[in-house]
C-alpha cells in the first residue's frame, strides 16, 4: 500500500491513500496495483466480486490484522 500523512490540528494526522497492491492475500487476484484518485472512493460491484476483500487488504496494511466487528 502506498500513500502519505500529514499533520492536522489537534496533533492528529491524515492518511491519503494512493494505491493498493497485494499478492496471495485471500482470494484476491491484481494483476496490477489499484490507483486510487483524489476525493471520494466508492467500491462497488456484484455480490462476492472482492469489495470486501479490497477493504480487509487495506485494514491489514494499515494494522497488520483485519479487524471486523
Amino acid at each position: 500500500m502506498e500513500g502519505y500523512g500529514r499533520k492536522v490540528a489537534r496533533g492528529g494526522s491524515q492518511l491519503k491513500l494512493v494505491s493498493l497492491q497485494a499478492q496471495n492475500f485471500k482470494k484476491l487476484k491484481l494483476g496490477k496495483p489499484l490507483q486510487f484518485s483524489d476525493g471520494i472512493i466508492l467500491i462497488t460491484g456484484l455480490n462476492e466480486s472482492g469489495k470486501s476483500t479490497i477493504l480487509d487488504a487495506i485494514l491489514y496494511a494499515l494494522f497488520g490484522r483485519v479487524i471486523r466487528p
